[in-house]
């Protein structure tokens, strides 16, 4: 897999650089932006095509890093609470389960339904098999 991704950015920048190579008057062309903001004025200094191209590929990949971060922060706050929600689920889990402990060793031997036994004891009249519980 290693050597495919180096294939491939190989390819990709000498396809970049015969782009570059064959249009070199194109990107040593100057030109220079008139900013009109009905307040004032701004006229940019003559710049070659390629710092131009330079700066908004810069320009774009500051801005995908920034909301690349912004999405990070939101996982985490996410993961975060789903975190919190796991634990307090967990505790409720263990709680209840203490209860039901409880409940069980409480029930009068009448109210118990037919075949239910205490809670430690097991039938001696079937033999147990391993791997399985009664319940």
């Amino acid at each position: 897999m290693k050597r495919i991704k180096i294939i491939f950015w190989v390819v990709v920048f000498v396809f970049i650089g015969i782009v570059i190579f064959q249009n070199h008057d194109f990107f040593q062309k100057k030109q220079s932006f008139h900013i009109n903001l009905l307040v004032s004025d701004y006229k940019t200094p003559d710049l070659p095509h390629a710092v131009i191209f330079l700066f908004s590929f810069l320009a774009g990949l500051f801005l995908a890093y920034f909301f690349s971060v912004l999405e990070g922060v939101k996982y985490r706050r996410v993961i975060k609470n789903l975190n919190k929600s796991v634990e307090n689920h967990l505790e409720e889990m263990g709680r209840l389960k203490e209860e039901m402990k409880i409940l069980k060793a409480h029930v009068p031997e009448e109210q118990k339904l037919p075949g239910e036994e205490p809670p430690g004891q097991q039938h001696h009249d079937q033999p147990f098999e391993p791997g399985f519980q009664r319940i």
